[in-house]
């Protein structure tokens, strides 16, 4: 006679199973949201620096230099950068968007709110000479998960440069 086999699993198998799975996904989960946080801070700083480089090369191809800022509206300069930024080139130099008139400076790279993110420091308004150089907002500009642990390397330091670059640095939260 042959043996007969069961092809099935018992009650008690399958909750052994199902609490293996359980504390694997109990042990990966903060890990996985850490990882996520930290992606997404490091977008918006890498979408930061590239706006940043957008703004300079528009100063020197339009030889009339350029402002980036921090824009509430999508429209005019203010607020801090979580609200979002914009590019536009100042034809006038004088950092402030015309926006009507034959002098309008139309908006030429929008970047609308941003979730999560903390700009507690630096300038909100950098300009651009048409030489690439940086003429106001040198200094350094901290972007911050919203849910920044101390300790947590979920804060990004961005140091603009009198000469356009940026030098873009991580670190821990206080």
């Amino acid at each position: 006679m042959s043996p007969v086999w069961n092809k099935g699993m018992t009650a008690v198998e399958l909750m052994v199973t199902i609490a293996i799975v359980g504390i694997l996904t109990a042990i990966a989960l903060p890990n996985f949201s850490s990882a996520i946080t930290s992606n997404r801070l490091a977008n918006t700083s890498n979408e930061f620096n590239a706006t940043l480089a957008y703004a300079r090369s528009v100063a020197m191809r339009n030889n009339q230099g350029a402002v980036l800022c921090s824009s509430v509206d999508g429209s005019l300069c203010g607020g801090t950068w979580q609200n979002g930024w914009i590019v536009f080139g100042d034809a006038n130099a004088d950092g402030i968007r015309q926006t009507s008139g034959a002098g309008e400076e139309p908006v030429l790279r929008r970047q609308a709110a941003l979730n999560g993110l903390v700009s507690p420091s630096g300038a909100t308004i950098i300009r651009f000479s048409p030489r690439g150089s940086v003429t106001a907002g040198t200094g350094t500009i901290i972007l911050r998960s919203s849910d920044c642990q101390t300790g947590k390397p979920f804060q990004r330091s961005l140091q603009v440069l009198a000469g356009g670059m940026v030098r873009v640095q991580r670190q821990d939260c206080p």
